[in-house]
């Protein structure tokens, strides 16, 4: 993977959207490279750019981010999730993990997390191992959140998506010492990397958790899971 590319899918994870972007213009043309750069605006809520830049012809794992962002703008939600449903019969869709990824993303929206997680759970590409940890912790099971970031860490321990996979566990775990290793994982994210206000929400997170308040009176707060 070149560098841009890393880059654009690590500012992404971290929540850096604007990055994201402009890392995507560095990188080569690949539907991965698109796939990624449309997550990014549909992160920041340009349902409509997305909607508008993707052709018909795009590649599946692109058109699947245009219906995300289709879902997410409230037009024809109905539609969204019978396309992707429609897709998902083919034996071999369950080989595309972008498409997965997008699928079970939306199936989580809708609150089906049994569909969510009948798609995703036996995936062992770390984006989707990482949905599947916060499918986990939505329905409230953080012992199988935990044997999922045990098989993240397995794979690659230095990995974001498992440095914030682990992080967003110890804070639906119960004792101060999880919610310390919590805080510890996204400080270190974002002194790495780039500090992003998703970062800065999960810390406070942390430290409300820990009952600091004083710690986050003037940083902005958000529902971590």
């Amino acid at each position: 993977m070149d560098s841009a590319l890393f880059n654009l899918r690590n500012a992404l994870y971290l929540g850096n959207y604007q990055q994201a972007i402009s890392e995507a213009m560095s990188a080569g043309a690949s539907t991965e490279r698109d796939f990624f750069m449309y997550r990014a605006l549909v992160e920041q809520g340009q349902y409509r750019a997305v909607m508008d830049e993707v052709g018909g012809q795009a590649p599946v794992s692109v058109q699947a981010v245009k219906l995300l962002a289709t879902y997410l703008a409230g037009i024809s939600k109905d539609v969204v999730v019978m396309q992707l449903k429609e897709w998902l019969t083919d034996p071999a869709a369950l080989e595309n993990w972008q498409l997965v990824l997008v699928a079970a993303t939306v199936f989580l929206h809708e609150g089906d997390h049994k569909e969510a997680l009948k798609i995703s759970h036996q995936s062992t590409q770390m984006d989707v191992m990482g949905l599947v940890v916060q499918i986990y912790l939505q329905i409230n099971r953080p012992d199988l959140a935990r044997k999922q970031v045990k098989a993240m860490q397995e794979q690659d321990d230095d990995a974001t998506l498992t440095k914030l996979a682990h992080a967003w566990t110890c804070l639906c775990e119960v004792g101060s010492d999880k919610y310390q290793e919590a805080l510890y994982e996204f400080q270190e994210l974002g002194e790495k990397y780039n500090m992003s206000l998703m970062l800065l929400n999960a810390m406070a997170a942390s430290h409300m958790h820990m009952g600091r308040f004083d710690e986050v009176r003037d940083e902005p707060q958000t529902t971590y899971v």
